[in-house]
This record gives structure tokens, sequence and C-alpha cells, in this order.
């Protein structure tokens, strides 16, 4: 069995905004989140005869910041992987919901009801993203073996394509699962099965 430490960023200086591509650093509250989950995973969850064998990033800042929390826990080097990266949102980069809401209602809407198949104006389809997250999850993935734990600190969307393969969810699924700034998920990656044992978990 290899465990993933599923994480996703801390809060960003532009919390509530579409940024996905758009490189934006961790507010203080960012930080903080973090280092109380780095804590309690370093603490609480893995041991001397287990302990962290890998730790991966976007390369994203908001992600390698949080990635380096760790790192500094565990005396790791962060290994990029820009495949990793989250969503590109084209022409709604950087826009609130209500202003994409505003100069976008048609294209909102179709995306909103159909994430699978519509795609953000100039942004990335919802079925190209799935394949890169998931190349680059695979070469992970390929450079561990049974009883290895690792880490892989990237974003929203990322966490809940690879959550969405591995409960077996359809990708017009994706937003039903919830994805917190500084949450974890623990997923049990067995021989021919997968087991998420813990989903948007947060020490705080």
């Amino acid at each position: 069995m290899i465990e993933l430490y599923l994480i996703r960023h801390g809060t960003t200086t532009l919390p509530e905004h579409f940024i996905g591509e758009t490189d934006v650093p961790l507010a203080a509250t960012g930080t903080d989140e973090i280092q109380k989950l780095c804590r309690v995973i370093v603490d609480r969850m893995l041991s001397a005869d287990r302990p962290l064998k890998a730790i991966y990033s976007s390369d994203l800042q908001r992600s390698i910041q949080s990635a380096h929390i760790l790192a500094q826990l565990t005396g790791l080097e962060i290994q990029i992987v820009p495949r990793l990266r989250e969503l590109a949102f084209g022409e709604w980069e950087g826009l609130t919901y209500e202003q994409i809401v505003e100069r976008y209602p048609q294209e909102f809407s179709a995306w909103k009801h159909d994430f699978s198949r519509k795609h953000p104006p100039g942004g990335e389809s919802m079925g190209s993203f799935r394949k890169r997250v998931m190349f680059a999850l695979g070469g992970i993935l390929a450079r561990h073996e049974n009883g290895d734990r690792i880490a892989v600190v990237a974003h929203g969307a990322v966490n809940r394509v690879i959550l969405c393969h591995y409960l077996g969810l359809p990708l017009n699924r994706i937003f039903s699962l919830g994805q917190k700034h500084g949450a974890m998920n623990l997923i049990e990656l067995h021989s021919g099965r997968a087991v998420v044992s813990l989903l948007n978990w947060q020490p705080f």
C-alpha cells in the first residue's frame, strides 16, 4: 500500500477570486493553516519506521510555499511537477464569482451545468485538465513502491479530479467534493483498489 497525503494549499491573498494559473502567494492565514496541518501530519501520522518519502508540488507559489512548510518539518526536498498546477480559467482568471456571472452569464451557466464538456472562454476543458493531472500523478506513483508515504501539495480542482478518479465519480460531480484551503485527503492505494480514509480534513 502507498499512502498519498493529498493537500490543498493554504488560503491565498485572493481567496474570493478564480485564480487558476494566476500565481499568487499565501496569505498569513494560509501559512498558519498549513503550519497547523503539517505539524499534525508529522507528529501524529508519520512514524520513524514509515516516514514521508517524498513531497511533490505544483509550480505555483501558493503550493510551493505550502509544501515548503512540510519540507522544513521533514527535511525533504520539494519535487516540482508543473502538470499539477490548477485548472486554467482563461478570461475568468482574477475575477470573482460575481464578476464572472455579470460579464459571462451564458458561458458560466453552461459551464456550471456541464463541467465535463464546457470550459471557460480561453480556458482549459475539464477533460484535458483531468488527463494532465492523472498523467502527472501516474508519473509520481511510478517512482514509489509498497509501503511508501508521499505528499502531493496542489490545488482545489486538482485534488477533486484525483478524488473523483479514486471514488469512481464522473467529472460533472467534481464540485460536489469539498476542498477547503489547508485541508488534507488521505488515499490508501492498494493493489487494484483505493481507499479514501480522510476527505477534506483539517485539524483546526
